[in-house]
């Protein structure tokens, strides 16, 4: 395991806090955190000190919801931030260029109960959602619908992410969405058009995210896994299945370099993981980090912290590397030391034609991380059962 340790944690908001990002700010030529609570949106200036120590100072916090939040996003650049309500209510927020100046907020009514997710588009001029009726949208920033598309059980939907992906696919950009039932459709964000869906857990999926490089997403799942596959044209491969958290999974978030070969998942069980890519084992894991649910995690521009925050109104921020982790370029790689053995990739292919089953074994490698319960919980009898009839089908078939 990678040498790493919690430097500094501080209570942050009155209430849960959903989502932490960081953002860079080219104009300053500075990093800042972005917090969301249900109670304000909070803006952070982060200073790493001497003898691995950081300074944390609040510049900035917006209020103005009666409701508690229920998804966030923010733009790399931290100029624009947005929540959704618990109402469906979309406030968009116009964040500051300097410290002496006030954030602006806008307010959109989209009709009760009419979306409930949201991202937005890497090019900042639109924002993606689903709408209760049954349908995919796009707003643009002044909350105007622009482009709406059909999307069968839109109210199963669990999680949305999205991907900007010119210079590298043909297609421009992409958007994943995520249902209660495991299953995963990448969507063309041009259209609106369901691409191809795959079959990625055997339960809910409520967190995924696209690798810097835009050719792996991941996936944490009730099933308490985080997968990994391979986007391929019109279908997706998967990778690996890292197995080591005890309840299910919040968040999952691949650091900044080009080569996507390190990520970082939280959970409901208090913990944190750091990851390799290329192995099923740990790099790290933070105990116990928060008391109760961690709800997100983000890694800094430069690779060497990683913010958690959830449940407790807390912020950790912990040391992850040392520096050897190269932030941008298809040649990053770890260091020797903590290069851990390549894995092979499974033969099991994915695509909207044909959806297979998953192998029985997949719970017979889960990580130790201490004493065994003697019975499986719910949740992972759950899972098995649907693993062998899965498996059984195939069979058959």
């Amino acid at each position: 395991m990678l040498s790493s340790w919690l430097i500094w944690t501080f209570l942050a908001h009155n209430r849960e806090v959903k989502k932490v990002a960081f953002v860079k700010d080219d104009a300053a030529q500075r990093y800042l955190l972005i917090t969301c609570s249900h109670d304000s949106v909070k803006v952070w200036t982060l200073s790493p000190g001497a003898d691995d120590t950081v300074s944390l100072s609040e510049e900035n916090e917006i209020k103005g919801w009666r409701n508690g939040v229920q998804d966030f996003d923010v733009t790399a650049d931290g100029k624009i931030a947005a929540i959704v309500s618990v109402d469906s209510t979309l406030h968009q927020i116009t964040l500051p260029a300097d410290d002496h100046s006030v954030a602006s907020r806008e307010v959109f009514d989209t009709g009760f109960m009419e979306i409930w997710f949201l991202c937005i588009v890497p090019n900042q001029s639109e924002y993606i959602s689903t709408r209760y009726s049954g349908s995919l949208i796009a707003l643009d920033m002044t909350g105007k619908v622009t482009k709406t598309a059909p999307f069968n059980g839109v109210k199963q939907i669990s999680a949305l992410a999205c991907v900007c992906i010119v210079h590298i696919s043909p297609d421009g950009k992409s958007v994943a969405v995520a249902n209660n039932e495991g299953i995963v459709t990448i969507v063309d964000s041009a259209n609106l058009a369901s691409k191809f869906y795959f079959e990625a857990h055997a339960l809910k999926v409520r967190a995924i995210n696209f690798s810097p490089d835009s050719k792996h997403v991941l996936t944490g799942s009730d099933d308490k896994t985080v997968k990994l596959y391979e986007i391929l044209g019109s279908k997706a491969q998967h990778v690996s299945t890292f197995c080591g958290h005890r309840n299910y999974i919040t968040a999952v978030q691949f650091d900044r370099s080009y080569d996507g070969q390190r990520f970082a998942s939280c959970s409901n069980d208090s913990s944190v993981i750091i990851w390799n890519a290329q192995s099923t084992q740990p790099l790290y894991m933070f105990q116990n980090l928060h008391e109760g649910v961690v709800t997100s995690v983000s890694f800094s521009f430069d690779n060497q912290f990683l913010a958690s925050v959830g449940e407790d109104r807390t912020i950790c921020i912990s040391r992850v590397d040392d520096g050897t982790r190269q932030v941008v370029g298809k040649d990053s790689e770890l260091t020797q030391d903590n290069e851990p053995q390549a894995q092979e990739y499974s033969n099991n292919i994915y695509d909207s034609e044909e959806i297979h089953g998953y192998s029985a074994t997949l719970f017979d490698s889960h990580y130790s991380t201490g004493p065994q319960e003697e019975e499986e919980d719910e949740l992972l009898v759950r899972a098995r059962r649907d693993l062998e009839a899965a498996s059984d089908d195939e069979k058959i078939s």
